[in-house]
């Protein structure tokens, strides 16, 4: 049964001279490349359906587009269904055959297993090109959901804007947003009349997509009668199986079977405190064990850092000693998370040179020191001159000057072997070990001298489908950077996302070269875990084409 539908559609011809002169002068025209022909004079004719235009089909001078967008809610059985359907079907100028693009994104609610499902199935003509289903999964159904409404902002601007030059002040964004709100308000009626409760969908809530998500996250909860704590809303990514969750009726209990937690310390954690950081968390348990977790004070974990949550094993083996000089380091020293990782991984690569290190430090100079030595005898280990290569304008255009009120900045992209060694021996920190690392691009941003001291490490990582995010940004001996620094961040940030949305910004390559005349290339190439289906890494990861030789063993923070 359909309880709301509505179908958006534009049908757009542009007619093209079917002559040209002979030497193609031609400046204030038009022009549209196919191939190894050149059209001019393009011209856009609207019209009004897509039988009005079939008769523009056979001639190849006109290049004709039919833009279709439907939007149902409808109930079958159990489930409660809301579907964007979309369709594209167009012939490009002088070609003669059509291209047929078809996509349904879609979210839905079955009653009987009381789960939320989302995905999207895309095709052309008759033939799969590829889909997608998700199961209780927040991120992905905010992701089809915040696709729907360019679709009909896209067809309301080319309806009002029927002439050649797009007109901006009759582009109107909150129309699509309009339509799938009303869509929602219809879609969770349906789900609480099925339920038995009333509804209490907020009109506007899908202007507010991180409160979209919280919302459909709550109805999970509450729907399988799931207890939870006051301040629930920290667990909304956190990844816990179904099975858990109804064996133990409790969202903390649930996640502590899981994961193996115990303790009343933790417990506490999870029931009360607003934001928790749970990769320190799940990573600190793991490498110290309840006694030692329990030692570390509360607000270290307080944390809202938006470092997500995973499931990595734990080889780090630490004696009860080491254990303690841990505890030490992060309630005296404010070491942090990403820092310590870092340093153990030192620990754990150097152990596979035959290098056995222990961990002896338990202040921060000492630390430093160590650290910093740990860095030197790997890099001792390594041999090779490395050159990473960032194809097109990037290097350029992130090495323009930030001018400050007082004084300049100088971003310089780090590129090669000397430079990493460079950065490292000035700000004694590790960057040198992260030469050949695909995953991120270092940036030492440096203060009145490009080729001065006084400088901050930088390194933004790639994100697949988004603008490369800042991670770590510290100044000499890992230590933080001082407020007078944000305003040159800020400006760097802005550039970093200006050059993305411009398509600057590119993945690197790179070229690796050993004293007996060796050479190793490498390209870096996005890899889908998901669909490989691999059972120890997921998502979208950015990995090297060519492994080998490959000496970076690391998949951690920077510093």
């Amino acid at each position: 049964m359909v309880h709301f539908k509505l179908q958006k559609e534009i049908c757009q011809v542009t007619e093209f001279k079917d002559t040209c002169p002979i030497d193609g002068a031609i400046y204030n025209e038009s022009t549209v490349r196919k191939k190894k022909a050149k059209w001019y004079g393009a011209h856009k004719i609207n019209a009004t359906n897509e039988e009005e235009i079939k008769k523009h089909y056979g001639d190849v001078t006109k290049s004709v587009n039919i833009d279709r967008v439907t939007l149902v809610v409808e109930k079958k059985n159990n489930t409660v269904s809301l579907k964007c359907y979309t369709f594209e079907r167009y012939r490009p100028v002088g070609m003669k055959y059509f291209i047929v693009r078809k996509t349904m994104h879609y979210v839905s609610f079955n009653s009987k297993y009381n789960n939320f499902y989302s995905g999207n199935r895309q095709s052309k003509q008759k033939k799969l090109i590829s889909k997608t289903i998700r199961t209780n999964d927040w991120r992905s159904i905010i992701n089809e959901l915040s696709s729907i409404p360019p679709h009909f902002n896209h067809i309301s601007m080319s309806k009002e804007n029927t002439n050649d030059v797009f007109n901006i002040e009759v582009y109107n964004t909150n129309y699509g947003w309009d339509v799938m709100n009303k869509s929602l308000g219809v879609f969770f009626k349906r789900i609480c009349e099925i339920k038995g409760v009333p509804s209490d969908f907020d009109n506007n809530r899908c202007r507010n997509l991180g409160g979209l998500s919280e919302y459909f996250f709550s109805k999970y909860l509450t729907f399988n009668n799931f207890g939870y704590p006051d301040e629930w809303v920290k667990f909304l990514d956190i990844p816990i199986k179904k099975n858990y969750l109804v064996k133990h009726s409790s969202l903390v209990e649930g996640f502590m079977k899981q994961y193996n937690f115990k303790g009343t310390k933790l417990r506490k954690l999870l029931n009360q405190s607003p934001t928790l950081h749970f990769h320190s968390i799940y990573y600190l348990y793991n490498l110290l064990g309840v006694d030692y977790f329990n030692k570390i004070k509360d607000d270290f974990f307080k944390n809202s850092s938006t470092v997500s949550f995973s499931v990595q094993s734990n080889d780090d083996l630490l004696n009860n000693k080491e254990k303690s000089y841990v505890v030490d380091l992060i309630n005296d020293c404010d070491v942090t998370i990403s820092v310590l990782q870092d340093h153990l991984g030192f620990k754990k690569k150097l152990e596979t040179y035959g290098e056995y290190v222990k961990l002896k430090s338990n202040t921060r100079k000492e630390f430093n020191d160590e650290h910093y030595e740990w860095s030197n005898l790997l890099s001792s280990y390594r041999n090779g001159k490395v050159i990473r290569f960032y194809e097109g304008e990037m290097k350029r255009e992130i090495q323009e000057v930030i001018y400050g009120l007082h004084v300049d900045y100088y971003p310089i992209l780090l590129t090669n072997s000397e430079q990493y060694n460079n950065e490292s021996q000035i700000q004694k920190n590790c960057v040198r070990t992260y030469l050949e690392d695909v995953n991120n691009f270092i940036i030492s941003l440096r203060e009145r001298d490009p080729k001065g001291d006084n400088r901050a490490t930088i390194e933004y990582r790639y994100v697949k489908g988004e603008a490369p995010k800042r991670v770590q940004s510290l100044g000499r001996f890992n230590e933080s950077l001082h407020s007078n620094w944000d305003f040159v961040l800020e400006e760097l940030d802005n550039r970093i996302n200006r050059l993305w949305n411009q398509n600057v910004i590119v993945t690197p390559n790179m070229c690796k070269e050993f004293p007996s005349g060796k050479t190793i290339e490498r390209k870096s190439i996005w890899v889908d875990y998901d669909k490989l289906k691999d059972d120890y890494r997921k998502g979208v990861r950015l990995e090297w084409d060519n492994r080998e030789d490959y000496s970076c063993g690391f998949d951690l923070d920077f510093f």
